[in-house]
């Protein structure tokens, strides 16, 4: 998703700070619960919940399952200028 994706798909645009990531609601707390640490230092989870389907076309780029390449577009764009 977004920046995470944008970089598998391009090279580019890579963050080393955080990865972004789509969740369905009923996963959310099992995910904080696995990944659940004290400290304040490492890379950061953005999670978003889909208002729409966005597993259906996915895509897997080293190992890691990410949206479509239409869907990436949207996400960015979304963003705005960065």
């Amino acid at each position: 998703m977004s920046y995470t994706a944008a970089g598998l798909y391009t090279g580019y645009t890579i963050r080393h700070d955080a990865v972004y990531l789509y969740i369905d609601k009923k996963e959310i707390d099992f995910f904080k619960n696995t990944f659940r640490v004290t400290e304040k230092q490492g890379i950061k989870a953005r999670i978003y919940t889909p208002d729409r389907d966005v597993f259906a076309d996915t895509r897997e780029k080293e190992g890691i399952q990410i949206v479509s390449p239409s869907q990436e577009l949207l996400d960015l764009a979304g963003f705005g200028y960065i």
